[in-house]
């Protein structure tokens, strides 16, 4: 199951959620602050804040690459000017 967790307290989130619902999920952690210990199965990026750096545009386009690698389906529920957006074609 894919999680994308942001900011600060993004690797906390991931804990806590793991500890509720077990070690099951994979994804990305994309915060401003030093993480600490990695979980497994998780990719993290240090992003800039409050000025996006370059490894806040790499979490950005991995996390769009990750969403468009899900089944579309999902995406007839969104409101249409969201819908534009997934459509525009994959991330690189």
């Amino acid at each position: 199951m894919l999680v994308i967790a942001l900011g600060k307290a993004a690797t906390g989130m991931v804990t806590s959620l793991e500890m509720q619902a077990g070690k099951r999920f994979e994804g990305i952690i994309a915060t401003s602050v030093d993480p600490g210990p990695q979980l497994p199965g998780f990719r993290y990026f240090h992003g800039g804040h409050p000025t996006p750096n370059d490894d806040s545009v790499r979490a950005a386009a991995a996390m769009l690459k990750s969403l468009f690698a899900l089944d579309s389906s999902w995406r007839g529920d969104l409101p249409a000017e969201w819908r534009r957006f997934f459509d525009c074609g994959e991330a690189d």
